[in-house]
């Protein structure tokens, strides 16, 4: 999935850098013909085009985490709001740096052109979210049987195990306190001591 992904992130740059001409303003357009033209064969990329790909790169890049967070679609669960405040801060902090360009290390883009590289980026991204749910599931079945059997997964899988049976009403009935009320508790039946153990664990404070 990782490989397949890293891929499909370097065809989006390229799709944008080859074909953003037809979609972007004529600013990008210019910059476009000034940087790959024949007669500009060994010279540097346009400016205007140059800070156009790397915001495209920076955008793509953050928006990822959201959606390699989860198996599905990356708006199919909420994310933690320090992951979703980190992400926005650092976004908002270069778009705006893009679209003002305080220093001249960047240059100017219009904010018709920042809109429009959004736009691109989250089409992409439900693109690559298909391919990762895809690939996810080809890997699921067609993946060695061996891999089920590693030793670092099984010992992963007896925690979770050891975990559940900590749900046991003995466990339940420890967790319930001590005192006058475990002593009353123990001299119930063996199964109003069941009950009384899972109520008193589920009961509502």
């Amino acid at each position: 999935t990782s490989y397949s992904m890293g891929v499909l992130m370097f065809v989006q740059t390229m799709v944008l850098l080859q074909y953003g001409h037809l979609f972007m303003s004529d600013e990008f357009d210019a910059a476009f013909r000034h940087s790959m033209g024949d007669s500009s064969a060994g010279t540097e990329m346009d400016k205007y085009l140059e800070t156009t790909i790397f915001l495209q790169i920076s955008n793509s890049s953050a928006i990822l985490i959201f959606s390699a967070r989860t198996v599905s679609f990356f708006f199919s669960t909420l994310p933690a709001w320090q992951l979703s405040f980190s992400t926005a801060l650092g976004q908002v902090l270069i778009n705006i740096w893009c679209l003002v360009a305080p220093t001249g290390l960047v240059d100017k883009l219009l904010p018709m052109d920042v809109l429009k590289v959004w736009i691109y980026d989250i089409c992409w991204l439900l693109c690559l979210d298909l391919v990762k749910i895809f690939s996810s599931g080809l890997w699921e079945k067609y993946k060695p049987a061996t891999i089920d059997r590693n030793p670092a997964l099984q010992a992963k899988d007896r925690n979770s195990r050891r975990m559940a049976n900590n749900l046991r009403p003995s466990y339940m009935l420890a967790q319930a306190g001590g005192g006058e009320l475990g002593n009353r508790v123990s001299d119930l039946p063996e199964g109003s001591r069941n009950s009384l153990r899972l109520s008193r664990t589920f009961k509502k404070p």
